[in-house]
């Protein structure tokens, strides 16, 4: 099985970054990033946030099939706004491990 941890970043309307927005579980902005990258990733990963960290950890499910290059390449890609919260920022994501 392999695990892609992951860092939000946050780029508000006026340039500016915020690394790490959303990792509290329960909060609306959790489930923004993680409804986020299920929409691009899709039904065969397991999305939860790292318990140390102010990361997110996203775990491959299809026992079948290494879909870790697909996933890598999916997510430097995404610059979302559809699901952003209050539709003011865009969401990007940084790859920090990969196992």
């Amino acid at each position: 099985m392999t695990t892609i941890e992951v860092m939000a970043i946050r780029t508000e309307a006026d340039g500016r970054e915020r690394t790490y927005w959303g990792g509290e579980p329960g909060t609306p902005e959790f489930y923004t990033i993680r409804d986020t990258l299920q929409a691009y990733l899709g039904e065969n990963v397991f999305i939860y946030n790292h318990p140390v960290n102010d990361t997110f950890i996203i775990e491959d499910t299809d026992e079948g099939y290494d879909n870790s290059d697909d996933y890598i390449e999916i997510i430097e890609s995404i610059y979302d706004n559809a699901h952003v919260y209050e539709q003011r920022a865009h969401i990007s994501f940084v790859i920090i491990n990969v196992e």
